[in-house]
């Protein structure tokens, strides 16, 4: 039997990402990475996101209209003053990352954006 978590711990640990990334009292970033490389940098609401049940619902994520040129292959969620929060996988629709694009290959002065975003504290 896998060891599970209760809604309310689930929803302490996402309540708990959600205060890291805005401590600052600023927007937090979406980083996207060619392993070490920053290909693009988009800039969260804040408060970046809402809380219910274990899950973050992010609101409105600013493009970036000027990004580098590099294959998209990880993703950091930072507070404003970079400290890194969460970081995950990146892949293109279909290839099961924790982020997925409709494309990864990214030239330079593209823009990259996103719709939609959650984080679910599982477990």
């Amino acid at each position: 039997m896998a060891v599970t978590h209760s809604t309310a711990v689930r929803s302490a640990l996402a309540t708990e990402v959600l205060r890291l990334i805005d401590i600052d009292s600023l927007a937090g970033k979406l980083v996207f990475k060619d392993g070490t490389a920053t290909v693009a940098v988009l800039t969260l609401s804040y408060p970046a996101a809402t809380e219910l049940d274990g899950e973050l619902t992010f609101g409105t994520i600013a493009s970036d209209f000027d990004a580098v040129a590099g294959t998209i292959d990880t993703f950091e969620i930072t507070d404003n003053s970079g400290t890194v929060i969460l970081e995950g996988s990146v892949t293109v629709l279909g290839g099961g990352g924790d982020i997925t694009l409709s494309g990864v290959v990214i030239s330079n002065g593209d823009t990259v954006g996103v719709t939609e975003l959650a984080y679910i504290a599982t477990a």
